[in-house]
């Protein structure tokens, strides 16, 4: 809710499965979005603090340099 996602876990389950691993639960900046961008994983899901304006969805595209 807000605190930050898992990422060690996240990339430590990234590296051991065959399947995409998208980080999820807790984004809530676009520091964590940057970090999660240098992981071994397919994404993440940002929810609310897109709802809460934490998070502008065209300042995190460009922080991970997507469009």
């Amino acid at each position: 809710m807000l605190q930050g996602p898992n990422l060690e876990a996240s990339a430590a389950l990234a590296k051991v499965v065959s399947i995409p691993v998208v980080v999820s639960g807790g984004v809530s900046s676009l520091d964590d979005l940057r970090r999660a961008a240098l992981l071994p994983v397919a994404g993440a899901i940002v929810g609310r603090a897109l709802y809460t304006g934490a998070v502008d969805l065209a300042a995190a595209l460009e922080a991970v340099e997507c469009s």
